[in-house]
């Protein structure tokens, strides 16, 4: 027999007196209409008190989404947040660095716990102390759940950055802050693998930094972006591109 695949996967299959836990990831979720009219439904069915946890970028928190937000007493929201202002504009082009901070911190005081969302790169690698250090200050109560970087070829990966001294120091000073020591598994393990990988002698792949080079210059061409002027450490690093050899000193 001939299924009816039309209303599969919509409201018409949701038991909106029944939801137990439900997570809304992206693209964007906060500028989506089907967020606001889930959270009407589940309002209207007057079941609001699931685990219910949200993934943004923190950067369109409206007034009538907190507003929405304010009726779900378990609502936890994990932002993606990759550096400090600066570095974190860059990496998330089109991120207000200002506006995200005032952002979480309206959800912070509706009540809503927040976890950050961390994406490690060969753009912030070289800073993770610097960053770890400011999440510590600004979010001290947040979780950190780190994950790594992936696109083709690896050429974001945290492994490729070729300054070894740069990213050991940087490193040192992320195993000292409060988001390391408190044992989030996937964050700590991550964080002890960029240092015993950057304090060996294994060698960088050097065509990967020669083709993220390539990448990131088309990215700044097309958004009228300069690396330098948010991430001078990595650019600083096109000088081992004119090495002959691979391994890091």
């Amino acid at each position: 027999k001939d299924e009816d695949y039309s209303t599969f996967g919509g409201d018409e299959i949701i038991d909106w007196t029944n939801l137990k836990r439900v997570y809304i990831g992206g693209g964007e979720s906060t500028v989506q209409p089907e967020l606001y009219r889930f959270m009407r439904n589940c309002i209207k069915n007057k079941n609001t008190d699931f685990e219910f946890r949200i993934g943004t970028n923190g950067v369109k928190i409206s007034k009538p989404l907190l507003a929405l937000f304010s009726n779900f007493k378990n609502l936890s929201i994990s932002v993606s947040t990759d550096g400090t202002p600066k570095i974190d504009e860059y990496i998330r082009w089109g991120t207000n660095a200002l506006e995200k901070e005032k952002n979480i911190e309206k959800l912070k005081q509706q009540g809503h716990p927040i976890a950050i969302n961390f994406v490690l790169s060969i753009w912030n690698v070289s800073y993770i102390g610097e960053i770890m250090e400011y999440l510590d200050r600004q979010y001290p109560e947040a979780p950190m759940h780190m994950n790594v970087a992936g696109y083709k070829n690896d050429i974001l990966s945290p492994f490729i950055f070729p300054d070894k001294k740069l990213v050991v120091e940087s490193v040192k000073k992320a195993m000292k802050t409060g988001k390391y020591l408190s044992n989030e598994q996937r964050t700590t393990s991550l964080i002890d693998s960029i240092a015993d990988f950057y304090q060996s002698d294994k060698h960088v792949d050097l065509e990967k930094l020669r083709k993220f080079f390539y990448y990131n210059d088309t990215l700044d061409r097309v958004r009228g972006s300069q690396l330098i002027d948010y991430i001078p450490r990595l650019e600083k690093c096109r000088s081992f591109l004119c090495e002959k050899k691979t391994k890091i000193y």
